[in-house]
């Protein structure tokens, strides 16, 4: 507040503020004065809150981005509250969360917000539909696999709400990020094993369960050398850098899959993100191809994990933090 003109603002409850929005209406909504020390109170104030309104429409035309929005009537909330929420997406969201999964998960949120739940707590509660769809994909028919499918698409789309709720209350956290990425990653397991275990019984074959079981294997593999590689990115901000996580991104470069170029390397990303193979999962079982999903998730996790250990063996080459950028290899 230092920093701003002195003068007087009068706040009003029809003022509605994204996130960092109170600070833009301090910087761009013109200062309310009154000339007036003392008198007649009651006029004074209404006299200011005029002055408000006015300042509001002010602002708002001055502003094309607002982060803030004046309340005409009641009608205006429900508009306010879906740009907000629009806001609350993230960057790294795939093709398939930000025009599918988000426009779902949205209202929910919306809804959820009006209580006081936490973003962990809706992440762990949601934990569970990974496992019931495990529980159904074990029986390997058509029906279980199809419904088994399904209900992972509904934990998918439901798992934005808590990132949701954090980044609307300004609850976001380490913790939660990691508590996040943990069910995430269980419920993947849980997934492939009981897919793997269920196409196994309905054709006879163990074939189909050591394909779940070595997805598993590699998927954990991939995270825990991700976790150790501590590495420095050299990375501008570009399209590629904003769809991806810090470290995905230092993967990216040092790995040497740059080299392909990076419109290539950023439709790679979009195509094999976790909310596009979630829904091709649920095509794929709709059309009764399932053991396709065991074959082409293992068939990317490959050569995903070929990358993570090409750029753990350079950290170690080169000391951790020093390894020199795609560009210099």
């Amino acid at each position: 507040l230092s920093s701003l003109q002195p003068g007087m603002r009068v706040i009003t409850t029809r003022l509605f503020a994204d996130r960092n929005g109170l600070t833009q209406f301090l910087e761009t909504v013109p200062i309310v004065r009154s000339e007036e020390a003392s008198g007649d109170i009651p006029n004074l104030w209404r006299r200011l809150y005029e002055q408000f309104e006015a300042s509001c429409r002010d602002g708002w035309r001055a502003k094309v981005e607002a982060r803030w929005h004046y309340l005409k009537d009641a009608a205006d909330i429900r508009m306010s509250e879906q740009i907000f929420l629009r806001r609350v997406g993230k960057p790294q969201d795939g093709i398939v969360s930000k025009f599918i999964n988000r426009p779902l998960s949205r209202p929910i949120t919306r809804l959820l917000l009006k209580f006081p739940i936490a973003p962990t707590t809706w992440t762990l509660s949601i934990s569970a539909l990974p496992f019931l769809s495990c529980v159904l994909l074990l029986r390997g028919d058509y029906a279980g696999i199809l419904i088994g499918v399904a209900v992972y698409q509904l934990s998918s789309m439901l798992d934005g709400c808590d990132g949701e709720i954090a980044r609307a209350k300004y609850l976001e956290s380490k913790r939660g990020g990691r508590v996040d990425d943990f069910c995430d990653l269980m419920g993947g397991f849980f997934f492939m094993t009981g897919l793997g275990f269920g196409l196994g019984h309905a054709h006879g074959s163990a074939f189909y369960a050591v394909e779940g079981i070595l997805w598993v294997l590699i998927m954990a593999a991939n995270e825990f050398l991700l976790r150790i590689a501590k590495l420095e990115t050299n990375l501008g901000s570009t399209d590629l850098t904003g769809a991806l996580y810090p470290r995905h991104r230092q993967l990216i470069e040092h790995s040497g899959v740059l080299f392909f170029g990076e419109r290539f390397v950023w439709w790679l990303l979009q195509l094999t993100k976790r909310d596009v193979g979630i829904l091709f999962f649920l095509v794929l079982a709709l059309a009764g191809l399932a053991p396709w999903i065991l074959h082409l998730s293992l068939a990317i996790a490959a050569p995903g994990l070929l990358l993570t250990g090409i750029t753990r063996i350079k950290t170690r080459a080169h000391g951790r933090g020093a390894v020199a950028p795609y560009s210099h290899l």
